[in-house]
């Protein structure tokens, strides 16, 4: 089986210098640790060392010669590297030589398999679990910082035949603080504002005035998109399935960092 290598041998005796002082290794996470930069570092680390470890014991996730082509000329388009020359000083400035780079295509390639694969199999149940808070909803939003004028605001959208645009219009040009704005977004990812009408299904429906950030805001729903589990959703929850299962792999690792003391 094809493994996914992590480093040249020349990464064995590497060294970082700076102005000719060569700092050690433990120098080097001394100061990771003392900016408070250690425990990310440490996490990414351990993130790194689960997937090519996931990915070299199993035997599902086979990336033929074709593919591997492909993906590394989708690379170099997407990085604007198809100059055979600017490539050879992509090359360089990465430190990388032409194994070691495509070895890094492989192990991307690979990865996108493993998070296919691990998804596959809840992918239909965790889109019909979450359905609703997947759908986008089209909202109109009115904010200021008066509730009086909120509340006169609503009392016009409610009672007279006019809409928030029209609203947006005639305030365009006066002095009182009331901003009109359109959000668009999945009813989970909606901001702390548009979460407010996180409940609402029927187009055309009011909430508020909500006291949100010291504001005060009404909402009218435009639009609700339904969520469909097309290629773009797929993706989407594949993501979100691969994460969730990759937090469980780092939970369930022990991780000692002992720092050497003189």
């Amino acid at each position: 089986m094809y493994q996914v290598a992590t480093a040249n041998n020349s990464m064995n005796s590497s060294s970082i210098a700076i102005n000719g002082e060569i700092l050690s290794w433990e120098q080097v996470m001394g100061s990771l640790q003392l900016f408070g930069k250690l425990q990310p570092f440490l996490q990414e680390v351990v993130m790194q060392y689960i997937l090519v470890t996931e990915v070299n014991s199993r035997d599902d996730l086979d990336i033929s010669s074709t593919d591997l082509i492909q993906g590394i000329m989708d690379f170099r388009v997407q990085q604007n590297l198809t100059d055979g020359d600017k490539f050879n000083e992509w090359l360089k400035k990465e430190n990388l030589d032409n194994n070691l780079f495509q070895n890094r295509i492989m192990l991307g390639l690979k990865i996108e398999k493993l998070r296919q694969v691990i998804a596959e199999t809840q992918l239909e149940s965790y889109f019909q679990e979450h359905q609703k808070s997947l759908e986008e909803v089209l909202l109109n939003c009115v904010v200021t910082s008066e509730k009086e004028l909120a509340e006169q605001i609503k009392e016009r959208l409610v009672n007279e035949n006019i809409s928030v645009e029209e609203l947006a219009k005639e305030f365009s040009n006066s002095e009182q603080n009331v901003r009109f704005f359109k959000q668009q977004a999945q009813r989970r990812s909606l901001s702390k504002l548009g979460q407010e009408a996180s409940s609402l299904s029927t187009e055309g429906e009011l909430v508020g005035p909500v006291n949100v950030d010291k504001n005060w805001s009404i909402l009218k729903v435009i639009e609700i998109i339904p969520a469909e589990l097309d290629e773009k959703m797929k993706k989407q929850i594949e993501a979100q399935l691969f994460s969730e299962w990759l937090v469980e792999k780092v939970r369930d690792l022990k991780v000692d960092f002992k720092p050497q003391t003189s």
